[in-house]
């Protein structure tokens, strides 16, 4: 990847995430002194802004309005909401970084040619109204990205819990995805605790008789993924394990 195509992949990232920190520069198979260095370049530019993120990392960056007409003029914008830096909020710093972590592990493998994150998803879906074979209130994931395997093509979701939520809502999810997303191959739950996954596991096992396709979903930890990236062993309801891509 030359210079102005990774110029134009950080731009991506950040157009379809919201905003990047230097960390997931680094993550995204670019040195941090050079990640710096493309940072100045797009600030030069007047495509990025920067602010303050009130965590670790200190500073995220997004795109200006110049930023998004770039990539709208080469075909590369794929979002119809634009973000800006007044949309930040703090309690969405860890959801959005993490989301993007899990997208550069993922785009290692030859096997994926696409990952849509939400507001990917969502512009698809305006792209295809009336077409898409989503129904217009199924449950939306965090992510889908497109596996091309050697004898199959499909779709797989990605949820992302880093935070407990009530039993209701999530045999409410389980359900929607389950009546709703026959399109979906597999739906990967990535938790950040063994309690998050056990209310996960606790929820399909009291739909069982109700799902019909309970095996569709399958666990990990955060904290796994990010250490043992696509050796990660994923667990279903009844915990078989299972790896990806194998």
């Amino acid at each position: 990847m030359n210079t102005n195509n990774k110029l134009i992949y950080l731009m991506c990232l950040m157009a379809e995430h919201g905003f990047i920190t230097i960390v997931e520069v680094g993550k995204s198979n670019i040195p941090r002194a050079s990640g710096y260095r493309y940072l100045k370049i797009l600030y030069y530019k007047k495509f990025i802004n920067s602010f303050d993120t009130y965590m670790e990392p200190k500073k995220a960056y997004c795109l200006t309005e110049a930023g998004y007409k770039y990539l709208e003029s080469i075909g590369k914008l794929r979002v119809s909401k634009r973000y800006i830096k007044s949309d930040y909020r703090l309690t969405r710093f860890s959801h959005t970084v993490v989301g993007l972590q899990i997208r550069l592990i993922f785009q290692k493998h030859p096997w994926v040619v696409d990952y849509r994150p939400e507001k990917v998803v969502a512009y698809y879906h305006e792209l295809h109204s009336g077409k898409d074979e989503i129904k217009r209130k199924a449950k939306q994931c965090d992510a889908e990205m497109i596996i091309k395997a050697p004898k199959s093509e499909y779709k797989t979701g990605i949820e992302i819990e880093l935070t407990s939520k009530s039993f209701k809502r999530l045999t409410g999810a389980i359900k929607s995805i389950d009546i709703n997303r026959d399109d979906l191959n597999v739906v990967l739950w990535v938790a950040s605790s063994e309690t998050i996954i056990w209310g996960l596991r606790r929820a399909i096992k009291t739909l069982l008789p109700h799902l019909r396709h309970p095996n569709k979903h399958l666990f990990t930890l955060w904290n796994d993924l990010n250490a043992k990236q696509l050796n990660t062993v994923w667990c279903d309801a009844e915990g078989r394990k299972t790896k990806l891509f194998d």
